[in-house]
């Protein structure tokens, strides 16, 4: 916890109102923009075959080899491309929005020595399991049609783990800007009692 902790506290001091604002501003920008063009991308080459990284279940080897197949030798390439384009940018973007909205939000809506503030930590792991699963996609794509399940599932892993800690921080998002809501507006109705 000492090493979360020490990133969870740097990240505190970097991020304040006008640094949430930002990110907020780049992620919206790139979701309405740049997202939906790379989405219909996804659907040209995937061929209509899932895609790993937008899987919300556990995948097995076997199920990642049917995909590639389905994909074709152009899909693959076009895979593997964005994996290291489009996917190197898209996990920036929503960990800087994720990390700087929960840095600002959670002073506010938790006590100072809350153990619940190390969750603006949360999305740099997702970070990492994102480019894990990217290199990982990349390396599985470029060799087929040879597998290797060892780094298959791994990925597998990866890609569900990437999830749970999106879906983690998108949460203490809502949590936390409503309890941060409730908080001013009980402020703002308790000075206005005594004012």
């Amino acid at each position: 916890f000492a090493v979360i902790s020490r990133i969870s506290l740097g990240l505190y001091r970097l991020c304040n109102g006008w640094i949430a604002a930002l990110a907020t501003l780049i992620f919206f920008v790139f979701s309405g923009t740049l997202l939906p063009s790379q989405g219909k991308a996804a659907e040209v080459y995937s061929n209509g075959f899932p895609a790993p990284d937008t899987t919300f279940m556990y995948y097995t080897a076997v199920d990642l080899q049917t995909w590639f197949a389905g994909y074709g030798a152009a899909g693959r390439a076009d895979y593997v491309q964005a994996r290291y384009t489009f996917d190197l940018a898209w996990p920036l973007v929503y960990t800087f929005f994720l990390v700087a909205v929960l840095s600002w939000l959670l002073p506010k809506a938790t006590a100072p020595n809350s153990r619940w503030r190390l969750i603006n930590a949360a999305p740099l792991l997702a970070l990492a399991c994102d480019y894990i699963e990217n290199i990982m996609g990349g390396i599985l794509a470029n060799s087929f049609p040879a597998s290797n399940p060892l780094l298959a599932n791994t990925m597998a892993f990866f890609s569900l783990t990437k999830w749970f800690f999106i879906t983690v921080a998108f949460v203490a998002v809502a949590v936390t800007g409503i309890v941060a809501l409730i908080k001013r507006f009980s402020k703002d109705k308790g000075e206005l009692a005594h004012g």
